[in-house]
């Protein structure tokens, strides 16, 4: 290239300077396309980041030289060296724009030095294209201008050149040397260009039918200026994932330290959401995918639905008459349309204790038997759908059950009226002929003279007499004389008499144990044969609940959910019907596993009532889901107690964690351990290590354990796209196979500083 020509290309920059003296020019507003958007590029940063790597070096004549300080933090730049210089000469660097893209402003600190005016000087200068934004020339009264921040504004432009040049109509004299030099370099461009998909999103993410908690998404896009940068999820308009599309060997991560740092085809994404930090429900979802401006952005919306917990079952009613050969019906609210649901009956005691499924008793109705008599009747209805099972069983204290109500006997059919027999009116004593006072002639009675002996109703089962109150082979009723009849359970009544051979009635002086809340399978613990407590009362009170909390903030429940390793309490009272405590009476606390059956009931430990009936337990920690009761046996060496209410404990199964550092750098390595704490079913558990970003919890690792680890699980994590000191909290979350053994559970959590 000649020097003419050389001159041409670079322009007449110091010919202009002359006129604009040694003053910065006033910047210019940027007027971009109303889509544009910017993004910066860092050069000659600090001894970390010293690269140039948009910036080219050029220099032409004796003397000139480009050099390149910036490793040992100093500048970059231009120079015309002491000596005489001809027009045309010049060291300089240039930026061009990218393709998509034009340059919008220059911050930098800056350094200049001007050498000496006489009949032609040299200038050290910045241009955009062709025009002169930044002099300083002898000629303009600039001689030295120590470093400092500058800041320049530009229209739009594609090229950026700063250096040393020699313009003037013959040479430029020696004298000293001529210098413009930079570092901490951003150059900002415009980017009007938005990504383009070039693979539309597929995978389990953008599916309708999908319900698996976990999904993922996988997409490809292009883009022109910057390249494509970032990918952001939304979810009901929150954002709930973002990250980089493609690392593109590192240099794809703000700051950017290259014009065009992100890859501009071929970048693929993929997003994988646990939507189970989701509520149930259709969920719109959003895909943006931006460019290096992190404005500019592609985006594609549809709808998911997210099913992560069983039915929503709001009620379970049953309707019926609560005797023996009606029919009770079963029905049940429930939200939405669950996958299947199935009914079962469920006999138990007067309290709800004693819990039996009914062998086929499958249907919405049920047909009441003789085995149900003085039994409570439940509906249990279970609901099954891609979230899970849900099972709600009836109220046993509503409906037919109210009011303390259980199955009666059938009802009868003969006599009409059983409580009142025809003939003759008293049951008890034949009717006598009258005898003349005076007979003259004895007339015998054309009516049979031989009393009729009244027949026994038979199907009297619940009759009630007013005299004797005798009872006939059933249930054995309670009449004011007190008899039993020969075949029934025995009656209970005021005269002290005892039924036959069927019968067990008993007398005045006796207390009548009503053994509505026993349990069954229990055995006394106490074998001498003492009376428990002060007063004695076969008929006792047992009413507990859960303590939980402490001080002010203590409060009482019948539920309680317990960490693992928690330790609970419960409190309780034991007293007389008429609400008098039973003092210094040993109670025990009883304990079965969540769904097992009544005799699953065990003895734990005791206490010892105070004078007003009140005691405290404890409740060791561990241990799975279970129910717990309290009894009392009112004497020694007798298995007849009395049970209280029924407590429901659910046990998180919990985890230990420890994480290898507290603090590290990115790039590193963080080393996740741990241990599931409680029984570990033979399938394994997989447990979810999961970080907090905003108010959501987000899983980002899944190791799994098993029962012959011992329950002990690890992962490992490496930070790569951390660019500010940040401090993240982990967790790890531990969701039971079955949940009947176990609630979900957490471990600690844990903060970990990262610094770039």
């Amino acid at each position: 290239m000649t020097r003419k020509e050389r001159t041409a290309r670079w322009g007449s920059g110091a010919r202009v300077g002359l006129v604009l003296v040694a003053a910065i020019v006033l910047p210019q507003v940027a007027v971009a396309p109303a889509e544009a958007a910017p993004y910066g590029v860092r050069a000659c940063w600090d001894t970390a980041r010293p690269s140039i790597n948009n910036w080219k070096s050029d220099y032409f004549g004796d003397g000139a030289r480009t050099a390149i300080n910036c490793a040992s933090g100093a500048t970059f730049g231009g120079t015309l060296g002491d000596g005489q210089h001809l027009r045309g000469d010049y060291a300089v660097f240039e930026f061009k724009a990218p393709n998509d893209t034009t340059i919008t402003r220059l911050s930098a600190r800056r350094a200049a030095e001007a050498g000496p005016f006489y009949f032609g000087n040299a200038a050290a200068q910045l241009m955009a294209d062709s025009n002169p934004r930044d002099i300083c020339q002898a000629s303009g009264g600039c001689r030295v201008r120590a470093e400092e921040p500058i800041s320049l504004t530009f229209g739009g432009v594609n090229l950026i050149r700063f250096g040393a040049y020699c313009d003037t109509a013959d040479v430029c004299p020696a004298g000293g040397d001529t210098t413009y030099r930079l570092r901490e370099v951003t150059t900002t461009l415009d980017d009007s260009v938005p990504p383009t998909f070039t693979a539309q999103p597929t995978g389990s993410l953008t599916s309708t039918d999908t319900l698996a908690p976990e999904r993922s998404l996988t997409y490809t896009a292009a883009d022109g200026g910057g390249g494509v940068y970032k990918h952001y999820l939304y979810v009901a308009g929150t954002l709930v994932k973002e990250g980089v599309v493609d690392a593109n060997s590192g240099t794809c991560a703000a700051p950017f330290y290259d014009a065009v740092p992100c890859k501009l085809t071929g970048a693929t994404g993929t997003i994988t959401l646990d939507t189970a930090t989701l509520p149930d429900g259709n969920h719109q979802v959003r895909l943006e995918v931006r460019d290096a401006t992190d404005s500019n952005k592609v985006e594609q919306s549809w709808t998911i639905k997210v099913d992560n917990t069983g039915p929503d079952v709001s009620a379970v009613n049953v309707t019926g008459t609560a005797r023996e050969g009606e029919t009770l019906t079963c029905a049940a609210t429930v939200a939405g349309s669950p996958a299947s649901t199935s009914f079962a009956w469920v006999r138990a005691n007067a309290d709800g204790s004693g819990q039996e499924v009914i062998s086929g008793a499958t249907a919405a109705t049920y047909l009441i038997t003789a085995a149900d008599q003085g039994k409570k009747l439940i509906c249990r209805f279970t609901a099954v759908d891609g979230g899970g099972t849900t099972i709600r069983d009836s109220s046993f204290t509503a409906g037919p059950f109210a009011d303390g109500a259980t199955v009666g006997p059938r009802t009868p059919t003969t006599p009409t009226d059983p409580t009142t027999p025809t003939t003759p009116t008293d049951p008890t004593t034949p009717t006598t002929p009258t005898t003349p006072t005076t007979p003259t002639t004895p007339t015998t009675p054309t009516t049979p003279t031989t009393p009729t002996t009244p027949t026994t109703p038979t199907t009297t089962t619940t009759t009630t007499s007013t005299t004797t109150g005798g009872t006939t082979a059933g249930t054995g009723g309670d009449g004011a004389g007190g008899g039993s009849g020969s075949g029934g359970a025995g009656g209970n009544g005021a005269g002290g008499a005892n039924g036959g051979s069927g019968g067990s009635g008993n007398g005045a002086g006796a207390l009548v144990p009503t053994d509505l809340n026993s349990i069954g399978s229990l055995r006394n613990p106490i074998s001498a044969a003492i009376g428990n407590g002060v007063p004695v009362s076969d008929d006792a009170l047992l009413a507990v609940k859960f303590v939980i909390g402490t001080g002010t903030t203590a409060r009482s429940s019948t539920r309680a959910v317990a960490a693992y390793s928690q330790k609970l309490r419960l409190r309780g009272t034991l007293q007389t019907p008429a609400g008098r405590g039973i003092g210094t009476a040993r109670v025990y606390l009883v304990q079965r596993p969540l769904g097992a059956s009544s005799s699953a009931w065990k003895l734990d430990r005791s206490a010892v009532t105070g004078a007003d009936g009140g005691f405290t337990l404890p409740i060791a920690a561990g241990g799975r889901n279970r129910d717990i009761r309290v009894v009392y046996f009112p004497h020694g060496g007798s298995n007849a107690n009395r049970g209280s209410n029924v407590l429901a404990l659910r046990v998180r199964q919990d985890a230990t964690f420890q994480v290898s550092a507290r603090r590290l750098r990115n790039g590193g390595r963080l080393r996740f351990t741990g241990r599931v704490l409680g029984t570990i079913p033979t399938s394994g558990v997989t447990v979810r290590i999961q970080v907090r970003l905003g108010r959501s919890w987000y899983t980002f690792a899944k190791p799994a354990t098993s029962r012959a680890r011992g329950g002990r699980f690890s992962a490992v994590h490496r930070f790569t796209k951390t660019t500010r000191p940040t401090t993240y909290r982990f967790r790890v979350l531990v969701l039971p196979r079955n949940r009947t053994t176990y609630a979900s559970g957490f471990s600690r959590h844990l903060d970990v500083r990262v610094r770039p």
